[in-house]
């Protein structure tokens, strides 16, 4: 047997290997919907009527392929819902957002409440939000007094809760994007207390109330082109009306009150904000 006689041989073996293993897979997994009993028609030979063709999913209203967001109607999804602020007022001495008394002034501070929650569409257009954040802070200042007499001072011990519900809105939507319009309602509310930095004797009692109606309006990026369809994250912009109230209060009968409303974007301050307060992540179960 000559060189190509050889080289013929040693192909026309491997070839039968490879269908050999090719048949024991599709007989170990019938999952993979391979037929061991069809043959494979030779190259170039007209292809039978008995290959069934690739599953197309498509929506039943429409006849269109369907996208990320038809798969995920009905559906639970967690996420985060961005970062609410919560008014308290505190005794300071910057004259920024203060009011003052007697030389005493009350600056409009906030506390930042990361909000999580859950979103599920009731069909291809109106869905359904809430979530809700909290945040607590508490601790003291140890003095140590080389004359012997230590001190110990409370600093600011704060308690906010944020409450959020939309109705997210699906306003179009093509493969893996959906253009939402999501009216909402914030409500949240902060309790605490703060030594005078003064008198160091008589404490502040803080309580603030923030209400917040608005609308946002962008999109959601469902990552179905990567395989996970139920991923999604979502980038907005939206225009509020806030009120927010703030006082603080002491046993002696001393009381400061701070009022604001303002008509805003949802990035009001520095562009990279939108990271905290325009972008969201949810999860689709």
């Amino acid at each position: 047997m000559g060189k190509r006689g050889a080289f013929a041989a040693i192909g026309a073996l491997t070839l039968g290997l490879l269908q050999a293993e090719s048949l024991a897979i599709a007989q170990d997994n019938p999952e993979l919907g391979i037929d061991p009993s069809v043959e494979e028609p030779a190259p170039g030979a007209p292809r039978t009527g008995t290959e069934a063709p690739a599953p197309n999913k498509t929506d039943a209203a429409t006849g269109k392929p369907q996208g990320d967001h038809q798969l995920v109607i009905g559906s639970l999804g967690v996420g985060f819902f961005g970062l609410a602020r919560l008014p308290v007022l505190l005794p300071g001495e910057s004259p920024d957002l203060a009011t003052c008394v007697d030389s005493m002034c009350q600056v409009l501070g906030e506390v930042e409440a990361p909000s999580i929650g859950v979103r599920t569409w009731l069909d291809p257009h109106v869905g359904v939000e809430m979530a809700m954040g909290f945040h607590l802070k508490t601790g003291e200042i140890d003095v140590a007094d080389p004359g012997g007499s230590d001190a110990t001072q409370d600093t600011l011990s704060i308690f906010g809760l944020a409450l959020h519900a939309g109705v997210p809105l699906a306003v179009a939507s093509t493969k893996h994007l959906t253009f939402q319009f999501v009216p909402f309602v914030n409500l949240g509310v902060t309790s605490g207390s703060i030594t005078d930095p003064v008198s160091e004797l008589d404490d502040w009692d803080l309580s603030g109330l923030l209400l917040e109606l608005g609308a946002n309006a962008g999109v959601e990026l469902q990552f179905g082109f990567i395989g996970l369809p139920r991923l999604a994250l979502q980038g907005t912009l939206g225009l509020a009306v806030q009120h927010r109230t703030a006082s603080a209060e002491q046993e002696s009968g001393t009381l400061r009150s701070l009022q604001t409303t303002a008509v805003q974007t949802s990035v009001d301050r520095a562009p990279w904000e939108i990271l905290t307060g325009g972008l969201s992540a949810i999860y689709y179960f």
